[in-house]
Order: C-alpha cells, then structure tokens, then sequence
C-alpha cells in the first residue's frame, strides 16, 4: 500500500502547488464553427481531433492509478447533466415534439418514456457509428423554473465507461447548442476494497480519530452528526443492516456516498455489468461525490481551474483532473484527524493508506 500512498500525497501536493490563474486557453468562435478550420469539420464517427492526446492521457493515469497488491481502483464520471443556451433554430424544430434528423449520424427522437416530467419537452439523443444507433443523452427543456430559458442535457450512464463522452463536442456543435454552465457531476472511485466496513470501523466508530464534517468536528461519539445519514434495510423485527451511508451539507448540493455498488447492480441495475467490466472486478466498493452547479464552480476554482475550462480544454475528459475534484470535494466534505498524531488526513488517503 506504500505505492498508492505515494499518488494521493501527490495528487494531494499537486493540489496545493496549483496557482489561481487559469490555464491561456481561448474560447474564440471559431473553436465551436465547423466552417472556421477543417479541423473543426463535424466527422463521420464523430470522432473529436483532440482525442488521439486524450486516450494517452488517460492511460497513463489508469495505470498511475491501478492498485498495488491485489486491489483494484479506477475514478470516472457516472452522472453529468450539462446546461446549454436554447437556440431559436433548435427551439422551432423540437416545439413539434417530432422525429428530427439532424444529420447522417444524429437523431432526435421525443422520449417515450420520460425521466424529467417536469419539463415540457424531452428528447433523446442517438448516434449512429459504423451503421449502429445506440442513445447518448437525453435532452429536457421548459418549465416554470428560473432556469427555463436553458436547455439540459444528461448523458447515459455506459457512456463514461465505454469512454465515448468526447462525441459531446461534435454533438454539440450539429445541434447548435452554446455550453452555459455544468448543473450536477458525480464522481465515482470504485474499487475491490470494502470501503463501507472500512470506514465505519476504522473512521466513523474509531474513538482515536475526530472526523471533521463539513468544518465541524465531532470530538464526542454521542454527539448527534446530522449530516450523516445511513441506509438500512432487513425485516420487520431486523432492520439493522445498514447497507449505505450518505453525508451531505444543508442544501444537499456537496454529497458524499459509500456503497457496495456491486450489490445495487445485482438488485437494482443488472444490465450495468459495464461497470464492473470497466474495473475488471466482481466486487466493487464505491465512494462518490454528487457536486451541482454553485459548490461545483468553487470546487474547480480550487483545483486552479474553473467551469469553461474544465469543459473546453477537456480536463473533463482527463482521469488526472477528475481526481483533482474528487479529492478536493471529499476533503471539503470530510476530513480525519488524529488528535495524538497531530495529524489532518483526506478520508480516501486514510482509508487507503492506513
């Protein structure tokens, strides 16, 4: 476990050394019009220019991040709902709640089975590859709320796993849609070691530690910690079973979870067996953080970066920058301390490392 300690003191330290100023990116329009460049020319597969330097990123960060010994460990996205400027031309062709193709490898259809009922209309989005159509997103827009004059779109969850989320870029630009803003990402660490057990035995219910909550510390075990909330199930006489737990702020924007995600797929997901393809593994332990729109933005100025950025120059793509806000946001969340030791540590790296 030496080695894995080793990267989280230097994703933590990589942290720390990044300054405030932000990265020279330009998002002129030219990078969004395809008559601009021939780089920027929509292509068949939908295959964005840049990706060739993703995909060597990300495997190289995929192996920074495997596990020694026998476990396993990977961290990707697993929800993100993005907001976009509605536009007018878009806004006629979906009003008719009609089949749309926008192009040889883009179709909208309207759902037939609605997620967002709230919202007047709902589509989804399919690509066609190499004669195959499969959904990426759906797209939802107009209501009553204070954000009505947006359009959302939420990908699919096997899109993260098959590691196809650059497409949205192309995607994006066929359907005319302008980025405004990212209203929810999830964050998943999965691995093979049992995180839940973990961290009620060794953390939660440890009487040699103070967990930090939310810049609270609860220094007395009978201190009631309502921002802690745990999942139970069992029978009638027996619902002692605490199969999850949740920690989550007031405004339940900044959310930390703990589950055996390998036993929500058998009971309640069974067609995900993507997931546990993606770790190679079985067994899967899961930490994730579900950051919206405001805590989102302060946590990506932390890691010295902010929302255009992170989406344009594709560090939403990136392993390494996904860690970077996954480790910010839980240390925000909740951090460990060891008052005989002195000592301050991020949940993930104790969890891990000791």
């Amino acid at each position: 476990m030496k080695t894995l300690k080793k990267i989280f003191i230097k994703a933590r330290n990589a942290i720390k050394k990044i300054t405030s100023h932000y990265f020279n990116i330009s998002r002129s329009n030219d990078s969004l019009d395809s008559t601009s460049t021939e780089s920027n020319v929509i292509q068949p597969s939908f295959d964005h220019k840049d990706y060739i330097e993703i995909k060597e990123e990300v495997k190289d960060i995929s192996v920074l991040l495997t596990l020694p010994t026998t476990h396993r460990f990977a961290i990707h996205i697993d929800k993100l709902i993005l907001g976009y400027e509605l536009s007018e031309v878009l806004d006629e062709r979906l009003l008719n709640r009609q089949y749309v193709e926008i192009s040889d490898n883009l179709i909208l259809l309207p759902a037939t089975k609605r997620k967002h009922p709230t919202y007047s209309y709902e589509y989804m989005i399919y690509i066609r590859r190499e004669g195959v159509i499969e959904p990426f997103a759906s797209i939802y827009f107009g209501n009553n709320t204070p954000y009505k004059q947006y359009i959302f779109m939420a990908i699919e969850n096997n899109i993260f796993y098959e590691r196809k989320l650059y497409y949205i870029y192309n995607i994006e630009h066929e359907l005319g849609l302008y980025f405004q803003f990212l209203s929810q990402i999830e964050i998943a660490l999965d691995t093979d070691y049992d995180l839940y057990s973990h961290f009620m035995n060794d953390v939660y219910q440890n009487e040699k530690l103070v967990p930090v909550i939310f810049k609270k510390a609860y220094k007395n075990m009978e201190e009631l910690v309502n921002s802690v909330i745990f999942f139970s199930k069992g029978s009638r006489k027996n619902i002692s079973q605490n199969i999850s737990m949740e920690i989550r702020n007031n405004k339940k924007n900044m959310r930390l979870r703990i589950y055996d995600k390998s036993k929500e797929i058998q009971e309640q997901s069974p067609y995900k067996t993507y997931i546990q393809d993606n770790i190679q593994c079985e067994q899967i332990y899961r930490a994730e953080i579900i950051l919206k729109n405001e805590v989102l933005k302060e946590n990506l100025k932390k890691i010295g970066t902010n929302t255009d950025y992170f989406y344009y120059n594709q560090q939403i793509l990136s392993d390494e920058w996904l860690l970077k806000l996954y480790l910010i946001s839980v240390n925000r969340i909740i951090r460990v301390q060891d008052p005989k030791k002195r000592k301050s540590y991020n949940l993930i790296e104790y969890l891990f490392c000791h």
